[in-house]
């Protein structure tokens, strides 16, 4: 944790020497995240004329179609084969998950989201507090989109490598995947170059979609505890006031920046609960799919001699792609609780009668927080728990019926 801060604070030298403004800092990091999108034709925090009628997204929903039918019909060629016909089923999971996430991040509400996270850093008092939160929420925009960046680079190398490295060492043709194009050989030599393009083709867009849709996700929710950050700010800002309070002089500046409190906390309860209707139904998506293909690479790992790595990693990737969401909702969920007990903290006996009250109503509506979900219960670490304690039950199951 301590290299991580020191890096941090050496980036944010960096970065603050380099950009005039906390905006220009954050839309150069919205640049690189527009251009990860760019690949999936995914763009539509670009704004303008986008449409999901473009060229590279219609080459991708045609492609995902293709890599299901492939798969189905490589089940019925491995049908009796646990480990194939499992290995086939958790692929396609994947391709289910991208077009959840295709859904989700293409949609309008999504560039209503992020033009309001542009316009938050002109949106804001003169403090040198809050102008300090909204220069860390851009500078760890910046610092976690290069650190996920190279994590998702280095996933794209090592399975085109591992997989060349193996088939040299082996001397035998091996495939990333287990699926392969029906009526060509893999096993030929121009046969499996064909697959093994198609495979690394799925490789290229599978990591940089993860890429972007994580990111923009990270993006939002560091923005969500950046509007948290700014109002509690606001409230220290109104207890100073309060304990100087002034009914001839201070009445006027002490209602002012309580309706700017009001303001930023409907802001906020406005823009969470339009992030939550949007990622609902991905998020049980692509929970759903992750808890099965766990399941069933843990069943074949058990169920099958040595070490099946292709399994290995699947059951990885999904731990890191679920414990990210729900220990981001944890951490939001904290700041909350920061928001309330600094409500709390404000010496509201010194206030006027319907300050006091506004206030009451402020305490009451942080006490009852949006929160992401998946339709069924709130994206947090205790979720997290929940969900790998129903992996186990179910896999339990499977380990009885066998």
């Amino acid at each position: 944790m301590e290299r991580f801060e020191r890096y941090f604070n050496r980036r944010k030298k960096e970065l603050q020497s380099e950009f005039k403004t906390s905006r220009a800092m954050y839309e150069s990091a919205c640049d690189t995240l527009i251009g990860y999108f760019h690949v999936s034709g995914a763009d539509r925090l670009r704004g303008g004329d986008y449409t999901r009628l473009n060229p590279r997204l219609i080459f991708l929903v045609c492609d995902l179609t293709l890599y299901i039918v492939v798969n189905c019909w490589c089940l019925t060629v491995f049908w009796g084969q646990l480990t194939d016909v499992v290995f086939c089923l958790v692929t396609m999971g994947i391709a289910v998950q991208g077009f959840a996430k295709i859904a989700n991040y293409t949609d309008d509400r999504l560039y209503d989201l992020h033009v309001y996270n542009v316009k938050r850093f002109d949106r804001v008092r003169g403090y040198p507090e809050a102008h300090e939160s909204l220069q860390t929420t851009a500078v760890m925009c910046k610092v976690f989109i290069k650190i996920f960046s190279y994590l998702f680079t280095m996933l794209t190398t090592f399975i085109p490598v591992y997989t060349i490295v193996y088939s040299i060492t082996s001397r035998s043709l091996q495939l990333p995947f287990g699926f392969f194009f029906p009526w060509i050989d893999h096993t030929k030599l121009f046969g499996y170059l064909i697959n093994l393009s198609y495979h690394f083709l799925q490789i290229y867009e599978a990591s940089y979609g993860l890429l972007a849709t994580d990111t923009c996700f990270l993006f939002f929710i560091l923005h969500a505890m950046g509007q948290l950050d700014i109002i509690i700010i606001y409230l220290k800002k109104l207890d100073e006031l309060s304990l100087q309070y002034d009914k001839t002089k201070s009445d006027e500046e002490v209602y002012r920046l309580l309706d700017d409190i009001t303001e930023k906390h409907q802001e906020h309860m406005e823009y969470m609960s339009k992030m939550d209707s949007l990622l609902k139904p991905g998020f049980f998506v692509n929970f759903s799919c992750m808890i099965a293909e766990t399941v069933a690479s843990l069943y074949v790992q058990s169920a099958t001699d040595g070490i099946w790595y292709p399994g290995l990693i699947v059951v990885l990737l999904c731990i890191v792609q679920l414990f990210i969401a729900c220990a981001l909702g944890t951490v939001y969920s904290t700041k909350n609780d920061q928001l309330v007990d600094e409500i709390y903290n404000v010496s509201w006996y010194a206030l006027p009668i319907p300050a006091q009250k506004s206030l009451a109503l402020i305490l009451n509506s942080s006490q009852h927080p949006v929160v992401l979900s998946d339709g069924f219960d709130a994206i947090d670490l205790f979720a997290f728990v929940q969900i790998y304690k129903k992996i186990y039950t179910y896999f339990t199951m499977l380990q009885s019926f066998n």
